[in-house]
């Protein structure tokens, strides 16, 4: 979800933003977008003061300061990479979920019939079981989300995603620097969340299976480079004696990786021995900058 602002000044950069965010999101993300902003204007229109004011005030303050083309151009003047890095994450501020909750709350207290009633209840059931369901498969690292309990810090993410960020940071020493690192589906989730200055230098390969010859030599032939990484960083290849030196260097130098995040268990860990160098430990990873 990154694209370079220098490409699309003013309006176009608004533009190309839409078309980010909607490339990104399955049809029913679209569709509960869609039905948050129609409750937005909703609440302005019939809501309370109390409610214009909590619900209508945080997203029109973000399209006010941050998610419009016009306020971009003068805060990236300001901030530089460290908000070009970060832009998307804004947009997690809407309190969607809360919205919907509290619309089906309302609905649920001024309706009369009884079935009514239970169709709402059901709704709501449905959409909060959705959402744990969900979470506990994408917020996960190397110990399971096992869904509601309790959390190891106030980010809410493994201890091992932070330290290993931490890590990466104090090397590249300016917080603002972005910085493209391998890692793999464990880490994924958490560490985009925790800090967006850590670009996945293999894009939306988290993890790959390379199970016989042909498919690595295709893979090679095609110079599918985050295809190969992404195998490597999760221990996906059936031969180790497939991997050459030569090869990984221009995989490397191809994507631009400057660190890289293995599991201290990866079946390749010897091959990131002696590829890079090793700048830090937590308790299931090795830190390695190339």
């Amino acid at each position: 979800m990154h694209f370079n602002y220098d490409d699309y000044p003013g309006t176009q950069f608004f533009l190309k933003w839409c078309a980010v965010i909607n490339s990104t999101m399955t049809n029913m993300e679209r569709g509960l977008l869609i039905g948050y902003i129609l409750l937005i204007i909703y609440y302005l229109i019939k809501g309370n003061k109390k409610e214009r004011t909590f619900f209508s005030l945080q997203p029109l303050a973000l399209m006010v300061i941050i998610l419009n083309p016009w306020a971009m151009v003068v805060w990236l003047r300001i901030f530089g990479d460290s908000l070009r890095s970060r832009i998307f994450r804004f947009f997690w501020l809407l309190p969607i979920l809360m919205t919907y909750s509290y619309f089906l709350t309302c609905l649920y207290e001024k309706t009369k019939k009884k079935f009514a009633k239970i169709i709402i209840a059901l709704i709501s059931i449905i959409g909060i079981s959705q959402i744990g369901i969900g979470t506990r498969y994408t917020f996960t690292g190397v110990y399971e989300n096992h869904g509601y309990q309790m959390v190891e810090n106030r980010y809410k993410i493994q201890n091992d995603t932070i330290m290993a960020a931490e890590i990466v940071e104090k090397d590249k020493k300016d917080k603002q620097q972005a910085v493209n690192v391998a890692y793999d589906g464990n880490m994924s989730m958490e560490i985009r969340t925790y800090d967006a200055s850590i670009l996945s230098a293999t894009g939306t390969f988290f993890s790959y299976q390379i199970l016989d010859k042909e498919t690595w030599d295709m893979l090679v032939d095609d110079e599918n480079w985050q295809a190969i990484v992404a195998a490597l960083v999760s221990g996906a290849i059936m031969d180790e004696n497939w991997v050459d030196k030569h090869i990984l260097e221009r995989a490397f130098k191809s994507l631009d990786i400057n660190y890289a995040i293995v599991q201290k268990d990866n079946y390749y860990l010897r091959i990131w021995q002696e590829e890079a160098v090793q700048i830090g430990k937590t308790e299931n990873y090795i830190v390695f900058k190339l």
